[in-house]
């Protein structure tokens, strides 16, 4: 009797561990099911969103670009606390050597810019950027003082051009600005940082963008005039040294040559 009890009770165990088997399996195949009509339902809205929500003169290549990884230089004694702080400035600067090498030789071999000399390729540094760079930066000075929207277009990308812009329409109508540079001496303008990248990952020459970091040194007066030529702030004869950093990009898909893309403050 014993023996048979027993025997029942493995029976419907057995038999409930089966039902059990049976309902987790249907519940696994809902899941499954359930997860294939929700990737359909978001293939279908991405198709709806690439076919019918973008303008037909919609132009992908006319965007704005994301801002690289360029590295802000900064020096040992800036680096965190430590001899892993220490260790970790000196991996990110080096790495960050190898990655500006690395791009500068792409940006020569797309056409970004011109051939450089064997210590051009050492350093990453071009002086056909660099003068170009330093007549960017005083283009944009200058115009920005006259207020000349037209000529700071030629040199500044559209998030540069916006900022001045709006500083410009800030100003009293009655106020002018006056900018010198030092006569003679244009100032220093030196790589810090090099990228550039395939932006369609393409591999066509024509589907690459550089952006550099650009660290500007120059000696610049600049003197704010009020109504009947009152001289409101500065001295227009006094030079003093700025320093100023700024990001530049070429695209070789537009146009234009280099252009001042953003100012940038330095990490405190």
């Amino acid at each position: 009797m014993m023996i048979s009890l027993r025997l029942a009770r493995v029976g419907l165990g057995a038999r409930g561990a089966v039902m059990v088997g049976a309902r987790r399996g249907a519940a696994t195949v809902s899941q499954a099911q359930k997860r294939q009509e929700d990737d359909e339902k978001q293939m279908a809205s991405l198709e709806r969103m690439a076919s019918g929500d973008l303008p037909k003169d919609f132009d992908l290549k006319a965007q704005q670009l994301t801002i690289l990884d360029l590295r802000f230089p900064t020096p040992l004694s800036k680096s965190a606390p430590g001899l892993q702080g220490k260790i970790n400035w000196v991996r990110e600067t080096v790495q960050d050597k190898f990655k500006s090498l690395w791009s500068f030789r792409k940006a020569y071999k797309v056409g970004l810019i011109p051939k450089p000399t064997l210590l051009e390729r050492l350093t990453a540094s071009s002086k056909h950027l660099t003068a170009h760079a330093l007549a960017a930066y005083q283009t944009m000075n200058s115009s920005f003082a006259r207020g000349d929207l037209k000529s700071l277009s030629r040199v500044c990308s559209e998030e540069q051009l916006k900022k001045l812009r709006e500083r410009i329409k800030a100003r009293p109508r009655d106020q002018l600005v006056v900018w010198q540079g030092e006569q003679g001496k244009e100032g220093v303008a030196k790589v810090m940082s090099f990228r550039t990248v395939d932006a369609w990952s393409s591999k066509q020459p024509q589907d690459h963008c550089a952006q550099v970091l650009v660290r500007f040194d120059t000696k610049q007066a600049v003197a704010v005039y009020g109504p009947k030529g009152k001289l409101l702030s500065g001295d227009p004869k006094k030079l003093v040294p700025v320093r100023e950093y700024i990001i530049m990009e070429k695209k070789m898909w537009e146009d234009n040559d280099w252009t001042l893309r953003k100012s940038i403050d330095p990490p405190k």
